[in-house]
């Protein structure tokens, strides 16, 4: 019995020192074996990514401010987790890492948080990636989009209409909120052939982008305990709508996707004709030349979500500050005011795109620079 105890204490201890050991050799490669333990950077974010999940969960997304404060200390390559190089120069970016002839795969950990590795934008490997990226970029190419200027005047000038009964009641307005009202409502008509309407919902609908922004924290936990993923995506959606009841919204129209996408497969089967037929991304996708393994309905429904989320928030911010800066900045919005008034005596009318890319300023400064603005800086 007393060798039984001993034998016990002696397998606790095993395992104890094993796990202290791999615990000290990797901490020990990680501070000074790793390919990237010649880079600076603090010693902490080289032990362990939870240097940057304390600054981006505790700090409510504080990590990109801290990310310029560690270039200020150590210079243009800074190591900011175990894995990852912070490199502030956009332009070395863009002409040697991000440029078109680079044939790199992306990196997982900036992916694989989201759980939709299937969406073209979380693809990691760069064959499939640009196989992927076709059609999808035939879809919202120029001369698309250029077809549904109609879709855009339309959402424009209710916008324009809500602003006007703001104005009317001397109620101040969330401009922000508004803006990516306009996006979401014409992104998800362009892309869905359903308009999530959010322009006329009374307060621009903050509970559905207080969900948009707690599914992007959500994913930032993710990114650290992975095991979570699968947890969360297990969950019935009586359940989230219960205890979060904006998640719950969020999740709903997800599923009003899946559904959507769904019925076209059954349509596209035979198995079911649809009343209205209506061209939209999945119709489009699945018209492709894309081959069978990527035009499931797991895959398509997962674009779509994607193409919601990015297409709305994106745009939708990149208004709003540009309005401010147009408000922080009277003599360019002097500028700009003057030029449209010029060119467009009648603010009733709205124009052809073709028509406003030829204004010298708005077309040609303010639009071409707000594009290399949001690249470079996605970049940093």
């Amino acid at each position: 019995m007393a060798l039984l105890d001993i034998s016990g204490v002696l397998g606790v201890w095993a395992v104890v020192v094993s796990c202290l050991i791999l615990v000290i050799t990797g901490a020990a490669y990680r501070l000074y074996l790793s390919p990237l333990a010649k880079f600076p950077g603090p010693k902490l974010a080289a032990l362990t990514s939870w240097y940057e999940f304390y600054y981006d969960y505790f700090e409510r997304g504080r990590f990109t401010w801290k990310i310029k404060e560690l270039h200020a200390q150590y210079g243009p390559i800074v190591r900011i987790n175990p894995c990852e190089l912070s490199v502030d120069d956009p332009d070395f970016l863009l002409d040697e890492v991000f440029a078109f002839k680079s044939k790199l795969d992306r990196y997982p950990g900036a992916t694989n948080h989201f759980a939709m590795d299937d969406a073209t934008v979380f693809t990691v490997p760069h064959g499939l990636h640009r196989l992927r990226r076709g059609p999808l970029a035939s879809f919202f190419s120029r001369s698309m989009v250029s077809q549904s200027q109609d879709l855009i005047r339309s959402k424009v000038e209710r916008l324009c209409s809500r602003i006007t009964e703001f104005q009317a009641t001397k109620q101040p307005i969330n401009l922000s909120l508004a803006f990516r009202c306009l996006t979401t409502d014409v992104v998800t008509q362009y892309a869905l052939s359903k308009s999530y309407d959010l322009l006329d919902t009374p307060e621009f609908s903050p509970a559905w982008f207080r969900a948009v922004l707690e599914s992007g924290e959500f994913a930032l936990v993710g990114k650290h305990f992975p095991w979570l993923i699968p947890l969360m995506q297990g969950l019935p959606s009586w359940l989230i709508m219960k205890v979060n009841p904006e998640m719950g919204r969020f999740v709903a129209n997800s599923e009003a996707i899946q559904e959507q996408v769904a019925e076209l497969m059954d349509e596209k089967s035979g198995r079911r004709k649809l009343q209205e037929r209506k061209e939209t991304l999945f119709h489009y996708l699945l018209q492709s030349d894309l081959p069978p393994i990527e035009k499931t309905a797991t895959r398509l429904s997962r674009e779509g979500i994607v193409v919601v989320g990015a297409g709305s928030e994106t745009a939708g911010i990149a208004m709003s500050v540009s309005t401010f800066h147009l408000l922080d900045n009277p003599d360019k919005l002097s500028k700009l005011r003057d030029e449209l008034v010029k060119a467009l005596p009648d603010p009733n009318v709205i124009p052809e795109w073709k028509e406003v890319e030829k204004l010298p300023y708005l077309g040609d400064k303010l639009i071409n620079a707000l594009k290399s603005a949001v690249i470079k800086e996605g970049l940093r």
